[in-house]
């Protein structure tokens, strides 16, 4: 006998309850059965009681106010009248009610299936690997629903009602068979939801319109509620809500990278704009960043607003791309002025040769000794074109150069001075004060270290000579007038210390020059000076201190004769300068 049945996700296909098969096709020999089944329902309930339906189409009732719910028909309740209409109608075995059904609180398990009649009860021990070896070869998984495996298996497997009355036992049965699953039966569960995560996949990017990578899952939920994928499916609303996410990922990664590719094209197009506005290989000053903004850039400029491919750049975008730009503008030019230094450095150094020879030009007048100076020799190279060539170039100048030219000559002529010295130490030169430069050069004269020195070098050299020997002098001058000075303040102290304790009216005689010179003449500081004269006029200038120092410690005021303080009185607040405000 044929009967109509559904799969989980809604399919029908046919089975027969004697042979035991199934198949999609509807057989030819099938026989639609007419059913009774309740419409309406008169029923005069007590109060707070209203009657409802399952989705299977059962009665049940239930409180407003308890909140509870039962099968049975609620006591002091008149008799229901049960108004029958036929109607024609394909369903399960398991959905097939009976107005006996609507008092049997147990009918959810009982006389579900055809095959109950036929089925050897046994006990939970020998139940149990029947029931999980019917599991295994009908190929449950994860993705199966405890209800699927009542309406699909309940029907046409024996073994599932070994054990008809402790559905919470065949739960525990499902759960622990899912426990000790295989790993081939783990892999083929994971193939199952990559399966399921494809199909699901496919059906969201059907609705790309309705569906963008901004959309949440909350929002998706709502326009997939009525995909059978969705509504039907077994898979955890975990795994969903990961498929979409992944989904919506991959969305992203697609925007992001069409946007990349678009802004790539954009700063392409906006680098060709730039560079007719800035030259880079030029050296011409480039446009300022405000000058830019203002004339040919944003909303200022119809060629820049023309391009739609600009709209996807930011102002932060255009200007790093002309920060870029003057970048390279910036190194374009260093380099050009490098290459232009190294081309200007030989024209220079020549330049500088070309002087130097200009200044060893004796045919121009040019002589350079130690005494010459800028003066002597502007007036005879300003207009020579040696001396032109010189002005802005890199490097020494021509001020430079003669310096470093009389530098070199007064080298010379220090070498000369040296042994110049020599000479007049070997020859006993004596020193006077009448025209010491003209003896000192007729001396060297007659030197054979001389004989290649001209004239003029050579009193140079003697006047270089005087000069030193005038700096030794005086140099010695004041080294001793130091020595002298230390010595008279020695001197003055010695005597400051030993009197400083003694009053000078106290014993005259001790205050004598005869009495302190007969006290102090061994001491090196009475011998460091010579002059007797200066000893007593030193001790003299001494004493005249200590007495001035005396007579004003004793006619200095006490500190009882001072003006008394007055302390604490307050400043008066009257202002000195009238205010004019």
């Amino acid at each position: 006998m044929w009967k109509e049945v559904k799969d989980a996700k809604g399919r029908l296909y046919y089975y027969d309850t004697v042979t035991k098969k199934s198949q999609w096709e509807k057989p030819k020999d099938y026989k639609q059965e007419t059913v009774p089944i309740v419409t309406e329902h008169t029923v005069n309930l007590p109060q707070d009681w209203r009657s409802a339906k399952t989705k299977e189409g059962r009665v049940y009732y239930y409180n407003v106010k308890t909140k509870k719910s039962q099968w049975d028909i609620p006591k002091k309740s008149p008799t229901i009248e049960v108004v029958p209409t036929t109607t024609t109608s394909t369903t399960t075995s398991s959905f097939v009610t009976d107005l006996n059904d609507i008092s049997d609180v147990d009918s959810k398990y009982k006389n579900k299936s055809l095959l109950l009649s036929t089925v050897k009860q046994t006990t939970k021990e020998d139940a149990e690997p029947l029931f999980l070896a019917m599991l295994k070869e009908n190929n449950v998984d994860a993705t199966w629903s405890f209800s699927r495996i009542i309406d699909e298996l309940g029907t046409r497997d024996p073994r599932y009602w070994l054990v008809d009355d402790d559905p919470l036992w065949k739960q525990q049965m499902f759960n622990k068979y899912l426990d000790n699953r295989t790993e081939e039966q783990l892999l083929k569960e994971h193939s199952e939801t990559n399966k399921f995560r494809e199909a699901f996949q496919n059906m969201l990017s059907e609705k790309s319109k309705e569906i963008t990578y901004k959309t949440t899952w909350k929002d998706a939920k709502r326009l997939i509620s009525n995909e059978p994928i969705y509504s039907h499916s077994v898979v955890s609303e975990q795994i969903k809500r990961k498929c979409y996410m992944e989904y919506i990922h991959t969305l992203s990664e697609r925007h992001a990278a069409k946007t990349r590719k678009l802004k790539e094209l954009a700063i392409t197009e906006l680098i060709a704009y730039l560079k007719t506005l800035i030259h880079v290989e030029s050296n011409d000053i480039p446009l300022t960043w405000k000058q830019l903004c203002n004339q040919y850039l944003f909303e200022n400029n119809k060629r820049y607003m023309a391009n739609e491919h600009f709209t996807i750049l930011t102002k932060e975008d255009v200007l790093q791309q002309y920060i870029d730009l003057i970048e390279q503008k910036t190194v374009h030019m260093k380099e050009s002025l490098a290459i232009k230094q190294k081309q200007n450095y030989s024209r220079d150094r020549y330049a500088r040769d070309q002087f130097k020879k200009l200044l060893t030009d004796k045919k121009l007048g040019i002589i350079i000794r130690a005494t010459t100076k800028w003066s002597d020799i502007y007036p005879l190279i300003q207009g020579n074109p040696a001396f032109l060539n010189m002005v802005g170039r890199n490097g020494s100048s021509a001020l430079d150069l003669f310096k470093d030219a009389v530098e070199e000559e007064y080298v010379t002529i220090c070498g000369l001075r040296s042994i110049g010295q020599q000479v007049l130490i070997d020859n006993k030169f004596e020193w006077s004060s009448e025209n010491p430069t003209d003896k000192i050069t007729a001396l060297l004269r007659t030197q054979p270290q001389f004989n290649e020195v001209d004239d003029t070098n050579l009193r140079i050299v003697a006047t270089e000579i005087v000069r030193a020997r005038l700096e030794s002098v005086k140099e010695q001058k004041a080294q001793e007038e130091y020595i002298e000075r230390q010595h008279k303040q020695q001197f003055k102290d010695m005597i400051m210390r030993y009197y400083s304790h003694q009053s000078v009216e106290s014993n005259p005689e001790s205050r004598s020059w005869k009495h302190a010179e007969e006290l102090f003449k061994k001491s090196p500081e009475y011998q460091n000076i010579m002059d007797d004269n200066l000893r007593e006029s030193l001790f003299n200038e001494v004493m005249k201190s200590m007495r001035k120092r005396d007579q004003h410690s004793m006619t200095q005021t006490t500190p009882q004769a001072q003006e008394p303080i007055h302390r604490g009185k307050k400043r008066s607040l009257e202002s000195a300068v009238p205010l004019d405000y």
